[in-house]
């Protein structure tokens, strides 16, 4: 008798079925212990789930419990409920979440699809709580602590008890993200610098992170803006005091932050300070946690509380977050995701080309206020208090300017270009890419007044142009940018936009040809194309704009400190007109009438003098009226009456001094003035008056408008000092400092829904992205004699002849043209940043300085200079003093006090060849070779930046009195003091040095190069919260789309000091040093207040009084190499510790990683810390992208295979070495992306693949998986088994396609629960897998609508005219489908079953189930119900085939069969045994017969003999037709054979013209793995005699059983009675 232990084998021929296998079985499984074959016990519903609900996937936990995630879908009536169900061992669900979108005020809903299946794995923490991992490749992979959720939520209703109505947390559902999701972004405000603590000096930043209960930390979402800690006391006065220090110098201070808009959901607040200690150190401190008890907290940090050091790179690098996951396994302690989709991009770039940025500003009052007199200068600080009140918070010194987000004042170089992007603060707590914001567009057409720092000597050709246009200046173009500069190069054109921005494109730089720069207006949809055209940025305004320049008001107080003499003058003049023409005209000043300008053009007249009316009393005019009140104010401040004042005409242009005016007679009813500066002008022999925008003294200053006809008088009142006046000047400025703002900022609500709120940013600045390179006064050099022929070779009188030309580098100021010029910018000195950009300076300001003399400095160690002979000795061989150096020095102080942007012809002036370089102190530097022409002079002098002007385009500096003054007119600054001097003296303001500031441009064509690649600093300026929601589009806000002022830039405006110095060591000049303190306001990037010293080799200045300062020999170098000390952590400027990244230009579908494997960091067995939510940003592996998408992560044999669309990789590290014992060793370092995967079968187009995920199961008996593509089912042990070749190939190609392919479905389509999909389950019980397929067909409705259906992609229907079709709508679409079961011991296919349910689960030894339109949990396990499944009876078939003597036909005339049936006893394990056939019906078939079903009838077809049963009794039942086939009958024209003579006779001697036959209509229908007898093929009535005996070389039988009676069924063989048919 047979034997079946070979399975189930359709592949072969009937005549050559395998012996040991059958043909078929339904709901049948293999007893291996028995041999037998056994009818399949039934299911049984063990618990239920609501009404309507469907599971989309479980998650088996050991303890014999299962986690269930279900959806009740939508309806007309009811939104879409996701559920997390707990089935526990004793078969009760509990509800574990429950979530829907009707908690409006948050977001509380899962959003569980049918759609989207879910994949998901567990672990249990040290605690004992199971904690779920999930994924459903649509929602973020998420996690839940089912313990902890089941202890603090029982309603379900909550996460983790937290009340979702009263979250601060929009994405209130996000908490459970696999990847945490740190809500509310907190907004950290600095709040002081307070004492008792122990920092160290340097810049610290504080970074906040959330933590969970369980210790689980999101990133640190936010940082604040770096606070300066410096070695001094906050308080210390004078300010100038408070600078910047060494780094790590210890301090007793600490810092105070506050964090506000905290997410309350969480439990605490986790603090990490980063320190930046110099420029590479940088250390992170994590402070203890902090309660969150409401929404607020302060941050303290002193140095001396408990923290932990930690690595600055855990805190600047964010773990990586994906949105969604395909696939999720878990392998030694390490959790792995694959096919990532994420992206930082949230597809603003489009709308950024709406926004608007405009240039503002921010006054500060009082700028850096500062005291001048002998005991600042001699001390640097005021004995007498006089500095009580001045506060370092007015300039940025102090920390609230520097540190504090929202009082920042930080700003914005001017004329300088920068890029700015904006980057989103995500739902999660991360930020999206930074996206370019484009600079405005050209102004084709701009009034040429509307250009600023153009020059008034330049000709522009009309009255428009444009800001592209060839820069008109083509002396500069030339010099300065080769013939390539524009308008917008070099001009400002800020004034033509109503943004108060210039314009800026880069030359070599275009916008990419892609969809994102098919700009989008997000509020009506119209678009610009940007593709293409040049990459725009920003170009700031400049000082030429006074409502923009950095300077806006000199606040200068002078004060007399002793009584010298001291002369006032004046000039005045009479209504008396010249004839035919008015006295006062401002016609000749700008051109304009009515007048526009301050200018004021007085005409001669020699017919009335400067003396005219009887001297200045009679301007005095009545004590009420304004000129009256200004006329005794002067009195007052300049101590002299007028009677005394003298009259006389001034000697210095651009003098300065006080303006007064009157119209009319009589009262002098109409009056006013000013101060002024006067000049003349010799070829028109007229005065000319520039009013300023200051008060005289303590009255408002009231400045002649237009009507300059009207005045009938005006003076002009000046002082002179004598020598030695001893003068306080209270000096302070209000500035201005320049930002940003931001208009039209629209934020369309897609995009709003991903956010909570955005920050602003700008490229780094770094050298390569300047073109104002650096900025100070220029200080001229001297040339001519004694210079151009100079005796440098010995200090006699005379020399020795040696001469040469020289350049003397300035020790003290020079007026006139400046061909060559010394630069001190602090950033340049400091980093000895390259030059070689450098292409022009531009003029920013005149700069009018207080002069003060020094005090005597007398070299104790030095004798004063002499030969050994006479002081006029006169011979060559007189011999040379042992030191060449007079003890006495010139010595000088030079503040800044008025600032003025005078309308120059030149404003921009091209360098001369190379003529910018370095200049190191103490030495003779030959710049002949760099176009300089000349070697520079610069014995005893600083280190300095030389530059070198093209001729004729040369700064003119005035022509006040200077050094080379000699005798008695020589300004009392240049004088030698005597050596009884031992204060400072004010030299008046009778001929003041006026310098002039100047920026250090580089030509650049190209700005921030490429904007995508920029490191980004953040300007501290954030927006949150409900503030986000005026940015939304459709708001109504009155500031909708508008930011708050925008500061937090690179640029400090600061005060500057420093000393020049040289040593005239030439014949014929005594040897002194030369030395000044210059004292001057100026625009950097470096805080050069926070420069500092160690010593008297690197001292400057307000550090060291100018005392000091003058009294150190001139060789002693103090800008060296070196010795600008500053620490750049102080500069705030730089780019971020942790920055954004800028969108990318041209990355090809950035959002997509379908090969891609994530993994966490390692599970610590002793720790509550989650590790399975840590992912390292670069802890990733990519797999070939040749070989598809990644489908499905298993772990098996501790390794991680990677299931790709067409193949199969299994990771390497831990390969097992068996040694010579038999004992198994690892050998490899464990890491198993230490080496690329191997694949499994390597072929050209790869084998093995998968696009059936819900198959692919691992047992312990290998990795089972389905190649749909290929049609193939595999099982992977050592290597890959196709297991479809063990009978079930050939089956499988025609039944594995699905059955909507034909009509468009993708092939990769995979949704069992939909309807369409294969999935699969280990069955321990059985020892089997179940394989099942769902699928839907077609009904005739749907094929029929050929027109209008088409497969949507998006929707993931099908679409019919205008609507969708759901998978479960009935007129479309039949369920369909089918299982079969593979056992993996004995490697053979063993059944078909007639259950298809959509989902399967198990735990421990049982299979669960759920089917469709039914909420029960079903298991498999019901012996006592066998073939019952979901409630329906079904048979148990099997089919054999009996083909013994395969050669031979054979007369079958009976089957006989080995079989138990028993029932199980109820309540207990022991069997009844029953003694009847088990099966109910047969039926028998070969070639082409068949018999009907017949049922088994004891002692008719049926009788026991022996332990066998044998069957008997059938008969061929197959319809019989009459067939016309020309086989029979040879078609039409019949046979062309003969028999008996006559051709187409047969052998009966007629002519066939038909054949009873069987009927050619199939014998059965097959439909997947349902076989049934064709009723179309059999004929019930047909005649006995016709019945035939069945003849064939094999026979099938099939068995039924109906499972009516519930009994259990072991088959063990079966045999047929057959002999051989002989005919």
């Amino acid at each position: 008798m047979a034997k079946f232990i070979k399975g189930l084998i359709k592949d072969t021929g009937h005549i050559d079925q395998p012996e040991g296998s059958y043909r078929y079985a339904k709901n049948a499984i293999i007893s291996e212990i028995k041999g037998a074959i056994v009818n399949e016990h039934g299911n049984s519903s063990i618990a239920a789930i609501d009404t309507n609900a469907v599971i989309l996937g479980s998650i088996e936990i050991t303890d014999d419990s299962v986690v269930l995630f279900a959806v009740i879908p939508a309806t007309d009536s009811a939104d879409a409920i996701s559920i997390v169900y707990l089935l526990d061992s004793s078969n009760t669900v509990t509800t574990v979440l429950r979530t829907d979108n009707t908690v409006t005020e948050v977001d509380f809903d899962l959003k569980f699809s049918r759609d989207y299946l879910i994949e998901g794995t567990y672990k249990i923490d040290p605690d004992g709580n199971i904690i779920i991992y999930w994924t459903d490749n649509n929602n973020p992979p998420r996690s839940l602590n089912v313990t902890r959720q089941i202890a603090e939520s029982p309603a379900a209703d909550s996460i983790y008890g937290v009340d979702p109505t009263t979250s601060p947390n929009k994405n209130y559902i996000d908490r459970i993200n696999l990847f945490p999701h740190a809500g509310p972004v907190p907004r950290i405000s600095f709040e002081s610098i307070s004492n008792g603590g122990a920092l160290k000096t340097g810049v610290y930043y504080l970074f906040l992170a959330y933590v969970d209960k369980n210790f689980m930390q999101t990133n640190y979402v936010t940082y604040s803006l770096g606070v300066p800690i410096v070695e001094d006391d906050e308080s210390v006065l004078p300010i100038e005091r408070y600078d910047g220090s060494p780094a790590s110098l210890q301090t007793g201070k600490s810092i105070i932050w506050e964090a506000r808009n905290l997410n309350t959901d969480y439990e605490f607040l986790r603090p990490v300070v980063v320190a930046k200690l110099g420029d590479a150190a940088q250390f992170a401190f994590r402070l203890n946690d902090i309660d969150i008890s409401g929404s607020s907290a302060n941050v303290i940090f002193s140095g001396l509380e408990g923290y932990q050091e930690s690595a600055v790179e855990d805190v600047i690098v964010d773990t990586v977050v994906y949105e969604k996951a395909k696939t999720i396994a878990q392998l030694d302690d390490v959790l792995y995701l694959g096919n990532l989709e994420g992206t930082r991009d949230i597809g603003f770039q489009k709308y950024t080309n709406s926004i608007n940025l405009s240039a503002v500003t921010e006054d500060i009052d009082e700028f850096d206020k500062f005291v001048i007199n002998n005991e600042m200068l001699n001390y640097g600080r005021s004995l007498s208090g006089g500095q009580e009140e001045i506060d370092k918070e007015n300039g940025f010194r102090g920390i609230n300017k520097l540190a504090s987000s929202t009082d920042n004042r930080r700003g914005y170089t001017r004329d300088e270009v920068y890029a700015f992007y904006i980057a989103f603060i995500l739902n999660d707590g991360s930020m999206s890419y930074a996206y370019h914001i484009p600079g405005r567009t050209y102004n084709d057409s701009i009034d040429t007044e509307d250009i600023e720092k153009d020059g008034t000597n330049v000709s522009y050709g009309s009255e428009n142009t444009s800001e592209i246009a060839v820069v008109p200046d083509l002396d500069l173009n030339n010099s300065a940018a080769n013939g390539e500069g524009k308008i917008f190069h070099f001009y400002d054109t800020s004034r033509s936009s109503i943004y108060n921005t210039g314009y800026w494109e880069n030359k070599n730089e275009v916008y990419p040809n892609t969809e994102d720069y098919i700009a989008v207006d997000p509020e009506d949809g119209t678009t610009t194309d940007l593709r293409g055209t040049p990459v725009r940025h920003h170009h700031m305004p400049s000082n030429a704009r006074t409502d923009f320049g950095f300077r806006y008001l000199d606040n200068v107080t002078v004060t007399r400190t002793d009584t010298p003499a001291e002369k006032v003058n004046y000039i005045a003049w009479s209504g008396e007109a010249k004839t035919g023409q008015y006295r006062f005209t401002d016609n000749w000043c700008d051109g304009e009438n009515p007048p526009t300008g301050n200018d004021i053009i007085i005409l001669p007249n020699a017919n009335v003098n400067n003396t005219a009316n009887g001297g200045a009393a009679a301007f005095r005019g009545d004590v009420f009226d304004q000129a009256g009140k200004m006329f005794r104010e002067l009195e007052d401040e300049l101590g002299v009456g007028m009677a005394d004042w003298n009259p006389t005409t001034p000697a210095v242009t651009n003098l300065r001094g006080y303006f007064i005016w009157s119209k009319g007679t009589g009262s002098f009813s109409n009056t006013g003035g000013s101060e002024a500066t006067i000049a003349y002008d010799s070829a028109t022999s007229s005065w000319k008056v520039t009013q300023l925008d200051e008060d005289i003294f303590d009255i408002s200053k009231d400045i002649l408008g237009a009507g300059f006809s009207n005045v009938e008088y005006a003076i002009f009142v000046w002082f002179e000092e004598a020598a030695n006046i001893d003068r306080q000047h209270v000096v302070s400025h209000d500035i201005q400092t320049l930002g940003i703002q931001l208009s039209n900022l629209k934020v369309p609500q897609d995009i709003a829904d991903k956010a909570q709120g955005f920050r602003i940013y700008y490229a780094e600045r770094n050298h390569a992205n300047r073109r104002v390179l650096g900025q100070d006064v220029l200080k001229n050099t001297r040339q001519g004699t004694p210079w151009n022929n100079a005796d440098i070779s010995g200090c006699s009188v005379k020399g020795i002849g040696a001469t040469d030309a020289y350049i003397l580098s300035p020790g003290v100021l020079y007026a006139g043209a400046v061909n060559t010029a010394t630069f001190h910018d602090s950033y340049l000195l400091n980093g000895r940043h390259s030059l070689i950009p450098a292409t022009h300076t531009t003029y920013e300001y005149d700069v009018e300085f207080a002069a003060y003399r020094g005090p005597a400095k007398l070299y104790p160690d030095v004798e004063p200079f002499t030969t050994s002979g006479a002081s006029g000795a006169t011979e060559a061989n007189d011999p040379v003093p042992s030191v060449c150096q007079d003890n006495a020095s010139h010595v000088a102080y030079f503040a800044g006090l008025y600032y003025n942007p005078g309308a120059k012809p030149i404003v921009h002036f091209p360098l001369r060849e190379k003529c910018k370089t370095y200049l190191n102190g103490d030495s003779i530097f030959d710049g002949t070779s760099l176009g300089f022409g000349k070697k520079i002079y610069n014995l005893g002098g600083e280190s300095s930046i030389v530059l070198g002007f093209k001729n004729g385009r040369n700064p003119a500096l005035g022509t006040w009195k200077d050094f080379t003054i000699q005798g008695e007119d020589r300004p009392n600054w240049a004088k030698l003091p005597t050596s009884s001097e031992s204060d400072f003296s004010f030299s008046g303001n009778t001929t003041p040095p006026v310098l002039q500031i100047h920026s250090l441009h580089a030509f650049k064509s190209d700005m921030y190069l490429s904007y995508d690649t920029q490191e980004l600093v953040w300007t501290g300026y954030e927006v949150l919260g409900d503030d986000f929601n005026k940015f939304i589009v459709g708001s109504t806000e009155t500031d909708a789309f508008q930011t708050d002022k925008i500061f937090g830039g690179d640029t400090f405006i600061a005060r500057q000091g420093y000393r020049i110095t040289h040593r005239p060591e030439i014949a014929d000049q005594v040897p002194r040093d030369h030395k000044s303190v210059i004292y001057t306001m100026c625009e950097s990037t470096m805080n050069v207040n926070f420069r500092h010293e160690t010593s008297v080799e690197n001292s400057y200045y307000p550090a060291s009084p100018a005392s000091k300062m003058l009294g150190i020999k001139a060789n002693e170098d103090l800008t060296a190499e070196g010795k600008v000390l500053y620490e750049n952590h102080y500069s705030l400027g730089v780019s971020d510790i942790k920055g954004v990244i800028p969108y990318p230009l041209r990355e090809a579908d950035p959002t997509k990683f379908k090969t891609r494997v994530q993994r966490s960091a390692k599970a610590d067995a002793t720790s509550l810390i989650d590790n399975y939510r840590v992912f390292l940003a670069l802890d990733f592996k990519d797999l070939p992208r040749n070989r598809g998408d990644l489908w499905k992560l298993v772990t098996f044999n501790n390794l991680l295979y990677l299931h790709t669309e067409d193949s199969l990789f299994r990771t390497k590290g831990k390969e097992q070495l068996q040694l010579a014992d038999g004992i198994q060793s690892f050998i490899g370092s464990g890491d198993i992306f230490a080496q690329e995967p191997d694949e499994m079968v390597q072929t050209e187009a790869g084998y093995g693949g998968t696009r059936s995920q819900w198959v692919s199961m691992v047992s312990k008996h290998g990795y089972f998986c389905l190649d749909y593509r290929n049609t193939r089912v595999f099982l992977v042990k050592d290597q890959m088994y196709d297991i479809g070749r063990m009978g079930l190939q050939d089956w499988f190609r025609d039944n594995i396609p699905y059955e909507l392919e034909a009509y468009g479905l993708p092939s990769d389509f995979d949704n069992n629960v939909q309807g369409i999909g294969f999935h699969s389950v280990f069955d321990e019980k059985y020892n089997r897998i179940l394989l099942t397929k769902n699928d839907l067909k077609p009904t005739t409705k749907f094929t029929g609508a050929t027109v209008n259906r088409e497969w949507s992609e998006s929707d993931k229907r099908f679409r019919i005219g205008q609507g969708l079709v759901e998978w479960d709508d009935t007129d479309y679409f039949t369920p369909t489908g089918w299982t079969a079961s593979f056992d993996p011991e004995l490697n053979v296919w063993v059944s078909f079953h007639d259950y298809t349910p959509y989902i399967y689960s198990y735990r421990k030894d049982n299979v669960l189930s759920l089917n469709r339109d039914n909420y029960n949990i079903w298991e498999h396990t019901n012996e006592d119900d066998p073939g019952n499944f979901y409630g329906v009876v079904n048979p148990f078939e099997f089919e054999f085939v009996f083909n013994a003597s395969r050669d031979d036909d054979k007369i079958f005339y009976s089957f006989n069969y080995i079989v138990d049936v028993f029932k199980q006893e109820s309540g207990t394990e022991s069997n009844i045994t029953y003694h009847n056939p088990g099966f109910t019906s047969f039926y028998l078939y070969d070639t082409h017969q068949i018999s009907d079903e017949q049922t088994l009838e004891y002692m008719i077809n049926t009788r026991r003999v022996g332990n066998e049963w044998k069957i008997n009794k059938f008969r061929d039942v197959a319809k019989l037709e009459n067939s016309t086939d020309s086989v029979y009958t040879g078609g039409t024209s019949g046979h062309t054979g003969s028999n008996f003579g006559i051709v187409g006779a047969n052998v009966a001697g007629s002519i066939t013209t038909s054949v009873e036959t069987t009927t050619n209509n199939p014998m059965f229908n097959i439909d997947g793995m349902s076989e049934t007898i064709n009723n179309n093929f059999i004929d019930t009535t047909k005649s006995w005699h016709k019945q035939r005996k069945f003849i064939d070389k094999w026979v099938g039988i099939r068995m039924i059983a109906s499972n009516s009676s519930r009994n259990l069924i072991n088959l063990y063989a079966t045999d047929v009675a057959a002999k051989k048919f002989y005919r």
